[in-house]
């Protein structure tokens, strides 16, 4: 698993997902979408992959620009298998239904890692 600390994120690389850990206060604009597609692109080419967004820490705060969404929705079609977010706050749960708005994408929201392991076994 190659790994890269982007400050205020980190991206982990698994065979068919990338994990996106936030850090506190982080914000997932459009420049750090750019960054982690051209990972995306050198690490898996075309192939689509999931991507599973874990909020490690309860009482941090993070944003994402809903524009990403909007912007790019071809290219997460095209690229994106499903979205899995890994939180008990329903903040959380509220940015995930941006995605189910936006994009065709197949997403779930669970509770712990357990659970994701469980789902993204049971999905790929």
């Amino acid at each position: 698993m190659k790994s890269i600390d982007f400050g205020s994120f980190i991206l982990e690389f698994e065979s068919h997902f990338i994990k996106l850990i936030l850090k506190d206060e982080a914000h997932f604009d459009a420049a750090k979408f750019e960054n982690s597609y051209d990972l995306k692109s050198a690490i898996y080419g075309d192939k689509k992959i999931g991507v599973l967004i874990q909020r490690t820490d309860p009482n941090a705060s993070y944003s994402f620009d809903p524009l990403i969404l909007l912007n790019n929705v071809e290219i997460l079609e095209s690229q994106v298998r499903w979205v899995v977010v890994v939180s008990e706050k329903t903040l959380d749960y509220g940015h995930l239904e941006f995605v189910k708005q936006m994009t065709k994408l197949k997403c779930m929201a669970v509770g712990t890692c357990d659970e994701a392991k469980q789902w993204v076994a049971d999905n790929l």
